[in-house]
């Protein structure tokens, strides 16, 4: 459940941040934080939209999970069509897509590459690792989402 209600006027734009190396209480406004503005850009994202106060992670997988956040089905479900989405069309990308938004996914960890992993070619835009990295830091995806954004 929602612990704010975003309050809009017309299309909500929709930011899904994932990340699964850093820990509820470090982030300020997330419910039941100790933290005092440590997260400020985060916290202001949090102010004018919804945050989670529970979630579950699928799998003890991070890329599993992942596939299970953008198709809402449980990984054993998933199985039978590994490394790919469903061809039913259930990502979230192709829903948000058919619904007139632009998709585009950053991520910081090369096995999300879409030659790794086709289900984030379900994106209109992806930000791929550059070859040879297997992982960026938080700062640099930062700065790569902000130029999209721009």
């Amino acid at each position: 459940s929602g612990c704010s209600k975003p309050t809009y006027t017309g299309r909500p734009n929709v930011l899904l941040i994932v990340s699964d190396t850093t820990r509820a209480d470090v982030i300020s406004s997330l419910c039941g934080s100790q933290q005092k503005a440590s997260t400020p850009h985060i916290d202001e994202l949090a102010r004018d939209g919804a945050v989670f106060c529970e979630s579950f992670s699928q799998s003890d997988r991070t890329i599993h999970s992942i596939n299970s956040m953008l198709t809402s089905r449980h990984p054993f479900e998933l199985l039978d069509h590994w490394p790919n989405s469903p061809p039913d069309g259930g990502h979230l990308a192709t829903i948000l897509r058919q619904q007139g938004y632009s998709t585009v996914e950053f991520h910081a960890a090369e096995i999300l590459n879409t030659d790794h992993y086709p289900p984030m070619r379900e994106f209109q835009k992806t930000m791929d690792m550059p070859q040879g990295m297997v992982r960026l830091r938080g700062m640099e995806i930062s700065l790569r989402a902000r130029r999209w954004f721009q």
